[in-house]
């Protein structure tokens, strides 16, 4: 009995002493403003605003205005997964297709509790 609880409190000591200390990560990139986006109050109100992701995997930003409202489409690949309702009076909130089969739920927050990974595996 005693020969267990020397191995037990003895581990932990014996597994330390083999690491080393871990190098300091380097500092973070520096942030450059040529990516940045326009702001919202500087896009036309009556016509569309298209902002193009390109190759980087960004989604394609599509601003509408509908009636009083401003909507943005966020598409990839051709195929909108979510909008962002402004309207006139009010806080924005968001319209999310969570499955990818055309059925929009509102959330008015994006982070609204526990959400599980939803990562396509395969798709054709």
């Amino acid at each position: 009995m005693r020969l267990y609880l020397f191995i037990l409190l003895a581990l932990p000591v014996i597994a330390s002493a083999g690491q080393s200390a871990l190098p300091d990560a380097p500092p973070p990139p520096a942030v450059s403003q040529d990516n940045a986006q326009p702001a919202a109050s500087n896009q036309p109100a009556d016509a569309n605003h298209v902002i193009t992701g390109g190759k980087s995997g960004k989604p394609e930003i599509k601003t509408v205005p509908h009636g009083k409202d401003t909507w943005e489409e966020y598409s990839r690949h051709g195929k909108v997964y979510m909008i962002r309702v402004v309207p006139a009076i009010g806080r924005p909130y968001y319209l999310v297709d969570d499955n990818g089969d055309g059925q929009f739920r509102r959330r008015d927050l994006l982070s609204n509790g526990v959400q599980p990974p939803m990562w396509i595996l395969k798709q054709w």
